[in-house]
């Protein structure tokens, strides 16, 4: 599966992905974080809502990354693995003289996490 191109989604695109799959935001927010490269405004917005997130699931996660890891079931390593695969995959689309679509690459991995 090859993760480069250069076409971004449209701003719809993304807004739609997130109809009727509330978690998968959160999820989406998760692998980019894994990857270095999650936005300090969508940061701030995860750590706002984490406790209250928490709360209403009846977690005992308390920030907004261990309650995605808890209610997905994802590996302690997870992250390691997202930010492994992020690397060696810009590498070897480097090497082809190729760009990655960071958005792309992450919803990718977001879809498979989520199944």
């Amino acid at each position: 599966m090859a993760f480069w191109s250069k076409r971004s989604e449209p701003k719809d695109e993304i807004v739609d992905r997130y109809d009727g799959k509330p978690l998968l935001r959160f999820v989406d927010a998760y692998v980019l974080d894994a990857m270095g490269i999650l936005d300090e405004e969508t940061r701030r917005q995860m750590e706002e809502i984490g406790p209250k997130l928490s709360a209403s699931l009846g977690t005992t996660a308390k920030d907004w990354k261990h309650i995605v890891e808890e209610l997905m079931h994802f590996p302690d390593d997870l992250a390691n693995q997202i930010h492994s695969l992020w690397t060696d995959t810009q590498a070897k689309a480097n090497a082809e003289g190729q760009e990655i679509d960071p958005i792309r690459f992450a919803h990718q991995i977001a879809d498979y996490q989520i199944g």
